[in-house]
C-alpha cells in the first residue's frame, strides 16, 4: 500500500495489470487504499486526492489519469527511500512529502515526453490529449529534463513554468499566466477539512500496519 484516497467528488475507477497480463478494474472511493502501478483514473467533474504514506498530498482534476510506479518508505533508512508518480493525462498539483526532505531528488514526477527530479516542492501542470504538458513550481525546486533536449532545465522560481510540446521540446522557464494557474488549482482542489480527516486515518492505519 502506498497511500489512500483522502478525498474525492465521484468514485474513482482504479485499474492495474496482474501478472497472467490481464487488466483488473474496480471503483474506489474515499479512505481506500492505493497500490503501486494502480492507474487511477478520474471521469468528467470529479477530482481526487491521494495521501500517500510519507504524508506527499497528489491531487487531479476531471479525466486526468495517475499511476504511483515507485514508493519505498523506510525513514530510517535514507539510502532506501524513492518515489516515482507518472501523470499521463490531465491537471495536477502535488506537495512533496518527507521522501524529498530526507532525500533530495529521489522523488520523480514523469510526464509524457519529460521528467522531474523533485527537491522538496509544490507543483501543479497540466497534460493534454496529444502529451504536451505544462508544469509549474509553486515553492522549492525542481530539475526538468524534456525527451527534446539535452541538457535539463531548472525551476527555481515561484509561478514560473515551462511548457513541453508534444514532441518533447521544451520551452524556456518563464512566468505562467496567472489565470492558467488558478484554473488548475480550481480543478484539483477538494475540501480540506475531508484531507485533513483522512490524513489522520493514514497515519494510524500505517502506524498498525507497521506494527
Amino acid at each position: 500500500i502506498s497511500g489512500v484516497i483522502a478525498a474525492t467528488d465521484k468514485p474513482i475507477a482504479i485499474s492495474y495489470v496482474n501478472e497472467e497480463g490481464k487488466t483488473i478494474g474496480r471503483i474506489a472511493g474515499v479512505g481506500e487504499p492505493i497500490y503501486l502501478n494502480d492507474e487511477i483514473t478520474t471521469p468528467a467533474g470529479a477530482s481526487l486526492q491521494v495521501l500517500l504514506r510519507d504524508q506527499t498530498v497528489f491531487s487531479i482534476g476531471p479525466n486526468s489519469t495517475l499511476v504511483f510506479d515507485e514508493f519505498i518508505f523506510d525513514p530510517t533508512a535514507s539510502d532506501e527511500l524513492a518515489l516515482t508518480a507518472s501523470v499521463k493525462k490531465g491537471t495536477f498539483k502535488f506537495i512533496s512529502g518527507k521522501i524529498s526532505k530526507l532525500k533530495p531528488g529521489a522523488m520523480t514526477l514523469k510526464l509524457p515526453n519529460a521528467t522531474a527530479s523533485v527537491r522538496g516542492t509544490s507543483v501543479l501542470g497540466r497534460v493534454d490529449d496529444t502529451g504536451a504538458s505544462d508544469i509549474v513550481l509553486l515553492t522549492g525546486a525542481v530539475q526538468l529534463q524534456s525527451a527534446g533536449a539535452a541538457v535539463p532545465v531548472d525551476l527555481i522560481t515561484p509561478g514560473w513554468g515551462v511548457s513541453i510540446a508534444d514532441t518533447g521540446a521544451a520551452s524556456e522557464p518563464e512566468p505562467f499566466p496567472e489565470e492558467a494557474i488558478n484554473e488548475i488549482i480550481q480543478q484539483v482542489e477538494l475540501v480540506a477539512e475531508e484531507t485533513e480527516d483522512a490524513a489522520t486515518g493514514t497515519d494510524e492505519a500505517a502506524a498498525e500496519e507497521q506494527q
